[in-house]
């Protein structure tokens, strides 16, 4: 399906080992974006690959210890970058679905772990808001810290976004 995103629950004997190994194993899939959820109870690692595509690998019996907003710098910009479009593309799905009391819940979830960290004001009330609010706030760090951000991962999610927010 066109706004779907793949979840697949796995188990693993030696999970330490096999997550040290995960980024090399998913390699071949050319991923936009890769990295660990911060957020989930379980560990979950987060990929969206051309298409774009999001797909999360689930590890129900491994806890996950949350981590709290991001902490902007020249070194986490790209992380955070990965993370926003990530989230984004899954919101994008959900309000597609007309599930619009998560995306609003997560909306608020994304300001205060993204947003509000990059200096954003107000919450977004919307998806458009959120990724408006995003990319003005991404210009002003790539201004402060003299770097130029890759926009591959932006340029495939940004027209999936549109479309899904418009066939609503």
């Amino acid at each position: 399906m066109r706004f779907s995103d793949w979840d697949f629950g796995l188990k693993v004997h030696d999970f330490p080992s096999f997550a040290n190994d995960i980024a090399a194993l998913v390699a071949p899939l050319r991923p936009l974006a890769r990295q660990w959820d911060r957020l989930s109870e379980i560990k979950c690692y987060m990929l969206v690959v051309h298409g774009p595509v999001k797909v999360d690998f689930l590890f129900p019996d491994e806890p996950n210890e949350q981590s709290g907003p991001w902490r902007v710098s020249k070194d986490s910009l790209e992380q955070i970058d990965a993370h926003f479009w990530d989230w984004v593309l899954w919101l994008a799905s959900k309000q597609f679905r007309g599930n619009l009391e998560l995306v609003s819940t997560e909306l608020a979830k994304l300001f205060d772990h993204i947003l509000q960290p990059m200096l954003v004001q107000q919450p977004p009330q919307t998806i458009s808001d959120a990724t408006n609010d995003y990319k003005k706030a991404r210009g002003d760090f790539e201004a402060r810290f003299r770097i130029s951000m890759n926009t591959e991962l932006q340029d495939e999610v940004e027209p999936l976004i549109s479309e899904a927010l418009e066939s609503r």
